[in-house]
């Protein structure tokens, strides 16, 4: 007789997989993984069982690329070459073209996070930071991310900001700045 380990689901937060993409809106970080999402409030309290996000982000799709929330709290979720523009859980547009609304940004992105220190959208691509402004939509590329950390993306899988501190997820560990 063989034993086997019992198989981890999708939709159990502590499964030996990685997230797709993640992102925080009013204080709750959201943790994507396939076709579900994970929750962590701002107590520290982390809902372990996923829910799917055809539930709860209508029109959204599985398997996101990156997300992530401005301080005017529009939430924007990448796949592929596309993008989708949300308010809360509310998806009010996409998919749209990436670059319709985000100039010079790569499709299939690996990340993208608020960054706490400067307010700017910061995306990863091939262990590149790429920084963002809307204003002037200035865009400029470095392999170490210059505004206050030495720090190359190499890896990066997903990436959030959550009260004064960002957090990288890698394979298996994450990295708080």
């Amino acid at each position: 007789m063989f034993k086997t380990e019992p198989k981890k689901s999708d939709d159990d937060i502590c499964s030996s997989k990685e997230f797709d993409a993640a992102t925080t809106v009013n204080e709750v970080t959201y943790l994507f993984r396939g076709e579900y999402y994970f929750t962590i409030d701002s107590n520290g309290i982390v809902e372990r069982k996923g829910r799917k996000i055809s539930n709860d982000f209508n029109g959204l799709p599985n398997n996101l690329n990156a997300a992530v929330t401005t301080r005017e709290g529009i939430t924007y979720f990448f796949k592929g070459d596309q993008f989708y523009q949300a308010r809360g859980r509310r998806v009010e547009s996409g998919p749209r073209p990436i670059s319709s609304e985000f100039k010079n940004v790569p499709n299939n992105l690996d990340a993208a996070f608020l960054y706490t220190k400067d307010g700017l959208i910061y995306f990863i691509k091939n262990n590149r930071f790429i920084r963002y402004d809307f204003e002037g939509e200035e865009l400029s590329v470095d392999d170490r991310f210059s505004s206050g950390f030495n720090f190359q993306p190499v890896g990066v899988r997903a990436a959030f900001n959550s009260k004064s501190n960002n957090f990288f997820f890698f394979d298996w560990y994450y990295y708080r700045v």
